[in-house]
């Protein structure tokens, strides 16, 4: 065990500003433990573009990393792929999305997008505007990590994006 309570839901998260990036989780009669939050901003190898992210990886499994993620805009992340899938709430601004093969979308505040486990994608911000997201990568039999590939080519990036499809407008046939 890695000394953390695993908890079914999360009651309330606070920022502990006594400890260098450290989040205090609680739930009623639970007692308080730091968890580490990383982050970086500007340039990243996974990246094309400046960003800044938090980051809250996975613990030992099960478990889940939590990412929040702001791109600049033209900034997007390289190919890349999660053991376990991700889902990306969009939490401000426009960004796009593709998948191998599949047509690059538009992605927009409050959209929520999945990515199925071992699929190739990139996500990040429209050409014109700032996006911010928090991804969850899913940690009950891997450690939730990512698989960095090649970076997205300009040619790709710049593909005419196409509106994203809510799930209530998708054909059932």
């Amino acid at each position: 065990s890695d000394g953390h309570r695993r908890v079914p839901f999360l009651e309330s998260v606070v920022r502990d500003h006594s400890k260098d990036h450290a989040v205090a989780v609680a739930t009623p009669g639970d007692t308080l433990t730091a968890l580490p939050i990383h982050h970086f901003a500007g340039r990243h190898s996974g990246f094309t573009g400046a960003v800044w992210m938090e980051a809250a990886s996975a613990g030992s499994s099960p478990d889940a990393g939590v990412f929040r993620v702001a791109f600049e805009p033209g900034a997007r992340t390289n190919w890349h792929t999660h053991p376990e899938g991700q889902i990306l709430h969009v939490l401000a601004g426009t960004g796009r999305a593709a998948t191998e093969g599949g047509p690059v979308t538009e992605i927009n505040t409050g959209d929520v997008v999945y990515f199925a486990p071992g699929e190739k994608h990139w996500h990040g911000a429209a050409p014109d505007a700032f996006m911010v997201h928090l991804a969850i990568n899913p940690a009950a039999n891997s450690d939730g990590g990512t698989g960095w590939l090649e970076p997205v080519s300009d040619e790709q990036y710049e593909q005419k994006a196409q509106p994203g499809q809510s799930r209530a407008s998708r054909s059932t046939e």
